[in-house]
């Protein structure tokens, strides 16, 4: 009997902990992504990302970061063990290095574990690219805009 009542224990605290895997494994904490976000200015280039958070219990919130006055070495993520930087920048695009567990999604949405992730992205004006976590119990989905 006392065995049933530990194995109840340990799935109800597993159980549990996957609930609320969206406070724990990213989003907001004391090391938030992108502590140091620039609001744009209003005079046109500007760098817009928007992370969508979701869990084995689906979506946990979204986050919008926006980013000006742009540079080669900038940091503009650090979550999910991954750090996304600034490579290069100019009017017409901009170039990110990306060290970390981000994918381009299939066309379907699901993800490929097996690809090698990421490791240079190139967004153009006026477009927005999506990339994901390469996770299967949490992770972040990031909309990525250079206007």
């Amino acid at each position: 009997m006392n065995k049933i009542r530990v194995i109840f224990a340990i799935v109800s605290c597993v159980v549990l902990v996957g609930l609320c895997g969206c406070g724990t494994a990213g989003g907001e904490n004391e090391n938030s992504p992108m502590p140091n976000k620039i609001e744009n200015n209003g005079e046109g280039t500007g760098l817009y990302i928007k992370e969508g958070l979701w869990s084995s219990g689906g979506h946990c919130g979204d986050n919008e970061y926006t980013y000006s006055d742009l540079k080669a070495g900038d940091e503009i993520y650090n979550d999910w063990d991954s750090v996304i930087t600034v490579k290069s920048v100019d009017d017409e695009k901009v170039v990110l290095s990306i060290d970390g567990c981000f994918v381009e999604p299939n066309e379907d949405g699901s993800i490929n574990l097996n690809k090698q992730p990421l490791k240079k992205l190139t967004i153009n004006r006026g477009e927005t690219v999506e990339i994901e976590t390469q996770t299967m119990d949490a992770g972040a989905k990031l909309e990525i805009s250079y206007e």
